[in-house]
């Protein structure tokens, strides 16, 4: 149960030194700490579900960072994404957010035409949005749109000859604005002779009705990927964005084990390189990181392909 969970925790502090949120606000109750004791108050009836309390459980960005730091390895994320659908339940979803997770992201040809409205109505001064199905959020600048999206632009399946075959999940960002992402991942994949299923079926990965709690919607979401990426026989499913990736590893059953495209390559592919005579150095994101465990493996290719070496 959620509370023998929260009780875990013996509130030593050690996730307020990795906290993001924390080292931002310096605010006790926005630290992993701070949240732990507002949900176990709560579920022991001694709080409210006041708008302080739905402000701080909303602000964790779900990063995992305290979870692997935590000594008795309470995973934090876990807590809050279950405290963030108690919230759902007990007080309801936004109606403009219910509307998009419900509506929009299960039919892609309004999510776009809802997406070129937002994006024309939007000025510079604003703040961009890297996750696109949250363009409803007032002080949002979503960033400039491709002109052809990824699942339009190319055939349902590409054929590289080779002995290897992945369905591909391209996820909102890589489909409507970084396809060029999704251009290298095509080319790079049909060299290492890896075919390629690009099922046009598939949806937002739905990261964002979870971060509102609105499970139904997330249900509605995966239904339909969980539909699209079965459609035929591969290898494994591969992602580009971490954050669609680690949400089809915790969240959905695919049928097929999920990857990242850099895990893939190093785990799955034989290949050579010709090393670029560059110096690269690596950032790596905390969704693939710490909520996939992926580390070596881009550090690998990156390696075998350039001088690389660590930032600061």
């Amino acid at each position: 149960m959620l509370i023998d969970e929260v009780r875990k925790c013996s509130k030593c502090g050690k996730c307020r030194s990795v906290c993001p949120v924390f080292g931002v606000v310096n605010d006790e109750v926005m630290s992993p700490r701070g949240r732990i004791s507002l949900i176990e108050a709560l579920l022991e009836g001694n709080l409210s579900n006041s708008e302080r309390y739905m402000d701080t459980i909303m602000a964790c960005i779900r990063c995992a960072r305290c979870s692997n730091t935590c000594p008795v390895d309470i995973r934090m994320e876990n807590i809050t994404q279950a405290a963030r659908d108690l919230l759902a339940e007990k007080v309801g979803i936004p109606d403009a957010a219910r509307e998009v997770f419900r509506t929009l992201l299960p039919d892609p040809e309004a999510f776009r035409s809802a997406l070129i409205d937002a994006a024309g109505s939007t000025s510079e001064s604003e703040v961009p949005l890297w996750q696109l199905p949250l363009f409803f959020l007032e002080g949002t600048r979503l960033p400039k749109l491709a002109e052809e999206t990824t699942l339009d632009k190319y055939p349902e399946y590409i054929d590289s000859d080779g002995t290897k075959r992945v369905a591909l999940f391209v996820g909102c960002s890589m489909n409507y604005v970084n396809t060029d992402i999704v251009d290298s991942a095509i080319e790079v994949l049909g060299k290492l002779g890896v075919d390629v299923f690009l099922p046009k079926d598939q949806v937002c990965c739905g990261e964002p009705a979870l971060l509102f709690g609105d499970r139904d919607g997330f249900n509605q979401l995966a239904e339909r990927n969980a539909t699209a990426l079965k459609a035929d026989e591969f290898d494994a499913v591969v992602t580009l964005c971490p954050g669609c990736g680690v949400t089809l590893k915790r969240e959905c059953d695919l049928g097929s084990e999920v990857y990242d495209i850099s895990e893939f390559i190093q785990k799955e592919v034989d290949y050579e390189t010709h090393p670029a005579d560059i110096t690269v150095t690596y950032h790596e994101p905390c969704y693939l990181r710490l909520g996939q465990d992926v580390s070596g493996e881009p550090r690998q290719i990156l390696g075998k392909s350039a001088r690389l070496v660590e930032m600061e």
